[in-house]
């Protein structure tokens, strides 16, 4: 069984917590990822961060994307945490899938 290290499951809860602070919205898996890595997953430096520089971080610069795709903790986080949406977008798929038949049933 693959172990997960502690610094993948800290980066991991670290944007989970940031990414519900923002609820979803303000900031993509990679670049939750990224800034949490770039300051050491304080939380409160990256909400200051996002919030002065909404305008500026729309896009992630192509340092960003090099330094995620040269960090094996931060793409097997930011791996988990999309297969995790993933799952989710599936479940309540499935769910409001049976609700509809059981809406038409009841019919």
């Amino acid at each position: 069984m693959h172990r997960v290290n502690r610094e993948e499951v800290e980066l991991e809860k670290s944007v989970r917590r940031l990414m519900e602070k923002f609820h979803l919205r303000a900031v993509t898996v990679e670049l939750a990822t990224v800034l949490m890595r770039r300051f050491a997953n304080n939380h409160d430096l990256v909400t200051r961060y996002i919030i002065l520089f909404k305008d500026q971080i729309q896009a992630m610069e192509q340092e960003d994307v090099d330094a995620l795709n040269n960090d094996p903790v931060a793409q097997n986080v930011v791996r988990r945490i999309r297969n995790g949406q993933q799952q989710q977008n599936d479940a309540r798929r499935m769910q409001n899938g049976n609700q509809g038949q059981r809406n038409n049933i009841e019919e």
